[in-house]
C-alpha cells in the first residue's frame, strides 16, 4: 500500500488580511507556464553512432524517439507491458503508404497522431525508419530465428538490466516513485516508475557506470552511483523530509489555504480572483509572510498601482 500524505493547512499562508479587497482592479495580466516533458528512450544510444543523416532523416529520429519508440522498439518494452508490432524492413517495406496511413489513421490498438503530426513529419518518421536503423531487422527477409533475438525485456549483447523496490524508511512499499539512470558523460536519462509493489524495472541499458536516483514528493531523494556491469538490483528506503512545502505545486498550495468557514472561504475567494490574474499561484505561495507581512506586500502593490 503505498503511503499517503495528507496536504496540510499552510501556516502564514492563511493569514491574509480583508485588504485583498483593496486590489479587485489590480488585473495586469497573466502569465501561463508552459513545461514541455519529452521522455528519453532508452534505443537512443544506438542512433548516436550511425551515419549521418539528412535534415528529414534526422527529424524522423527525434520524434521516431519521442512518439514511437515506447512501444515499437525490443529497447522499451517490459516483459507485461502492452506494446505495438515489432518493426521489421520486410514488413514496411510491403507497403510504405500503408504504413503512413496507419499512422496518421490508427489501426487495431494502435491511436491516430493525425492531430498530433504534420503529413510531412509522417513523412519524414518513414524516411528515417527506411535507413535501417540497428533496432530493426535489416533483412528483407524474416526475421531471426528465435535463438539470436533478444526477446522483449531481457538484454542484448553489451547490455544489462536494472532493477529494485522503494520502499520507506519504515518498510512500506511506495507506488508511482520515479527511479532515474544517467550513464556517466551522457546527456540522455532514463526514468521509470514503481509498481503497486514498489517494483521498477529498467528497460536493456548499455553497461557501464550510472548515476540512479529516487525521488517522490514528500521524500528526500535518494541517489547513488551504480556500477553496471551485469544485471544488477538496487533497492532504495526514502525518508520523509521535515518540511516539504517548497516541493508542493502552486494547485496543492491553493488547496491548503483554508475554508473552514463562510469568512475563509470568502477570502480564498477573493484570492483566487484577485491575485491570480497576474500571478502564478505557486509564485505568490511560496513565500510564507505573517498578517503584518502579507498587509505590507499588498500596501506595496496598492501604492504602485496608484502611482501608475
Amino acid at each position: 500500500m503505498r503511503p499517503q500524505t495528507a496536504i496540510q493547512k499552510v501556516p502564514g499562508v492563511a493569514q491574509v488580511s480583508c485588504k485583498f479587497e483593496r486590489v479587485e482592479q489590480m488585473k495586469l495580466g497573466a502569465f501561463v507556464l508552459l513545461l514541455a516533458v519529452g521522455g528519453s528512450f532508452a534505443f537512443a544510444r544506438a542512433q548516436e553512432q550511425g551515419s549521418e543523416r539528412t535534415e528529414t532523416e534526422e527529424l524522423g529520429r527525434r520524434l521516431f524517439q519521442q512518439r514511437c519508440s515506447v512501444c515499437h522498439t525490443r529497447a522499451t518494452l517490459s516483459v507485461k507491458a502492452p506494446h505495438g508490432t515489432l518493426l521489421t524492413v520486410d514488413r514496411l517495406e510491403r507497403s510504405w503508404e500503408g504504413a503512413k496511413q496507419n499512422i496518421l489513421n490508427g489501426r487495431n490498438a494502435m491511436p491516430a497522431f493525425k492531430y498530433g503530426l504534420e503529413e510531412k513529419e509522417v513523412d519524414s518518421i518513414l524516411e528515417y525508419l527506411k535507413t535501417g536503423p540497428d533496432f530493426m531487422y535489416n533483412g528483407k527477409e524474416a526475421a531471426p530465428a528465435k535463438e539470436t533475438r533478444t526477446p522483449p525485456g531481457s538484454a542484448g549483447h553489451g547490455e544489462v538490466l536494472l532493477s529494485g523496490h522503494v520502499k520507506t524508511a519504515n518498510g512500506e512499499k511506495m507506488e508511482g516513485v520515479s527511479v532515474s539512470a544517467k550513464a556517466d558523460g551522457r546527456t540522455i536519462t532514463t526514468t521509470v516508475f514503481s509498481d503497486k509493489d514498489g517494483g521498477f524495472y529498467f528497460p536493456a541499458l548499455p553497461a557501464g557506470k550510472y548515476s540512479v536516483w529516487a525521488q517522490s514528493q514528500a521524500y528526500e531523494t535518494s541517489k547513488r552511483a551504480v556500477d553496471l556491469a551485469a544485471n544488477r538490483k538496487e533497492d532504495f528506503a526514502l525518508r520523509p523530509l521535515k518540511d516539504f512545502f517548497k516541493q508542493l505545486s502552486g494547485d496543492q498550495l491553493l488547496t491548503a489555504l483554508p475554508e473552514d468557514n463562510a469568512h475563509d472561504k470568502r477570502l480564498k475567494q477573493v484570492f483566487k480572483h484577485d491575485c491570480l490574474g497576474c500571478h502564478e499561484t505557486s509564485f505568490i505561495l511560496q513565500n510564507r509572510f505573517d498578517e503584518a507581512g502579507w498587509n505590507s506586500v499588498i500596501d506595496v502593490m496598492s501604492m504602485r498601482r496608484a502611482q501608475a
